[in-house]
């Protein structure tokens, strides 16, 4: 599946949730299929999708967030990961969408194929991880 696919499935489900994209495509991506006024667009600043959704999430507890993050900001960022494990906000959904490369500035290798993202994950402490390499399972 690719990230714009995915990206439809997940809009899709949206209700209320506020939704902090990265930058790049994720944004451009999010932006053409479901432009709506609870998205923030995180345009320029790779790594900081996470910890923006995380104080969102941990300053409005009865709101749902949702990261839209891809594997290159999620390498680029990697402090978050134990941050988000350790404080386990329940109303916080982080979804990365891994390509295996750096789409947006030439299609440059990440290291996801050979450092599994979600390991990474579930060593720092988030409660629940879900491998999806097809869209039936989020839908």
């Amino acid at each position: 599946m690719t990230a714009r696919e995915a990206i439809r499935v997940i809009a899709g489900q949206l209700t209320d949730e506020w939704v902090v994209c990265t930058t790049g495509y994720t944004c451009r991506d999010m932006q053409a299929v479901a432009e709506r006024a609870a998205n923030f667009y995180m345009i320029g600043s790779m790594g900081v999708a996470a910890s923006i959704g995380l104080g969102l999430a941990l300053q409005n507890p009865r709101r749902c967030v949702v990261v839209l993050d891809g594997d290159g900001a999620l390498l680029m960022g990697l402090g978050n990961l134990p941050m988000i494990g350790s404080l386990k906000p329940r109303n916080l959904i982080h979804v990365v969408l891994d390509n295996e490369v750096f789409a947006s500035t030439g299609g440059q290798m990440t290291y996801a194929r050979a450092v599994p993202l979600d390991g990474l994950a579930k060593s720092s402490g988030y409660p629940l991880v879900e491998r999806v390499d097809r869209l039936d399972p989020i839908k």
